[in-house]
């Protein structure tokens, strides 16, 4: 089965200032823009490289600002993946299959699909921020960078934020051991109704296999729309089949 992963992207730092700059805190710049994001509605295409084979996927997706979402994929084949607070749950229909992925296994956290909101959410909650200054991203992007280190994790997360627009450009996830497991690059930014949100994401994620690489496009974006919570909550026919993964 293929999961949804994150793609590397080579990035040019220049350290710069270790404080914040005087008068404001860039962090809270950014939450604020992040935070008007509530609900996500859009059709997504996404294009996965798992060792020598791509596969693409292409259907419907509906997300909020908890962390949930829910993917009714028409390509390859009719599947259904819906992430829940716990775990992730894809449905295929063809095989009558539901694979369970908790949500300690890394490739659960690659799943995030540009909402940004319950991470946002999350840095107040749990993290401890140590701000690097500015630098740039890629050659051309001037950026604020900041380590958060996840206390109920361990995980160690290296960001940089646009100094322009205010938006999360990179996230790097490390484990306990300083191994980059996971490495997200949104991009294509465009302004909906007065906000912004990448139409890509370039993941890339560590796996018992190796590196496993996805590009998502999103299209059709319509923000903050009602979405009911019964679109989270998953149904499957009695005789299913349950596979669960943990962590590889």
């Amino acid at each position: 089965m293929k999961t949804i992963s994150l793609f590397a992207i080579a990035v040019l730092a220049i350290a710069a200032n270790t404080s914040f700059p005087e008068g404001e805190d860039p962090l809270m710049r950014v939450k604020a823009v992040h935070e008007k994001i509530r609900t996500i509605d859009c059709t997504i295409e996404q294009f996965i490289h798992d060792g020598g084979s791509v596969s693409r996927y292409a259907g419907r997706l509906r997300a909020d600002s908890s962390g949930r979402f829910r993917i009714d994929y028409r390509e390859p084949s009719q599947q259904t993946v819906v992430a829940t607070s716990n775990s992730l749950l894809w449905y295929i229909k063809d095989t009558a299959t539901l694979y369970v992925i908790p949500s300690n296994n890394p490739k659960t956290a690659g799943t995030s699909l540009g909402m940004t909101g319950s991470f946002i959410k999350k840095i107040d909650e749990s993290m401890k921020i140590q701000y690097l200054g500015t630098g740039f991203h890629g050659f051309f992007t001037a950026v604020h960078r900041f380590i958060l280190l996840d206390r109920s994790t361990g995980l160690k997360i290296e960001m940089s934020t646009g100094i322009k627009d205010n938006v999360i450009l990179e996230k790097k996830i490390r484990d306990r051991d300083g191994r980059e497991v996971m490495r997200e690059i949104y991009g294509d930014y465009r302004d909906i109704d007065s906000m912004k949100f990448p139409h890509r994401v370039d993941v890339f994620a560590l796996t018992g296999r190796g590196v496993v690489r996805s590009i998502s496009k999103y299209k059709n974006v319509v923000l903050n729309s009602n979405i009911s919570k019964r679109n989270f909550v998953l149904k499957v026919p009695a005789k299913t089949k349950v596979l669960t993964y943990g962590p590889e």
